[in-house]
């Protein structure tokens, strides 16, 4: 009896800790952008997180014809703001996921 109260004890926080995660990607978004310098943009999230995001590593990583463009720093500036995420070019180019911006890191 003790152990099966553990498990639905275990299982409860699971389940609040997934529906928690959830939450934060679902609800996270961008609500403003600004240039820092180089490949780098301060990025404001929906709860007031900012983070300070170099992109600089992915695009030197990635060699593929429709991101060699943002590697000159007068197209990556190029950004904005749709449906809650940072964007590049009118078809979404370059695009990465919001909850990637929000942990400060791009792949």
């Amino acid at each position: 009896m003790r152990l099966l109260k553990s498990v639905w004890g275990m299982r409860r926080k699971i389940i609040r800790m997934v529906r928690q995660t959830e939450n934060i990607i679902q609800t996270i978004s961008v609500i403003e952008v600004n240039y820092v310098n180089g490949f780098s943009l301060e990025i404001v999230f929906n709860d007031n997180k900012k983070r300070v995001v170099d992109f600089s590593g992915f695009l030197q990583k990635h060699n593929h014809p429709q991101y060699n463009k943002y590697k000159q720093e007068e197209n990556f500036r190029k950004f904005k703001i749709e449906n809650g995420n940072v964007v590049w070019g009118k078809h979404w180019d370059m695009i990465f996921p919001v909850y990637d911006l929000y942990k400060g890191k791009i792949n």
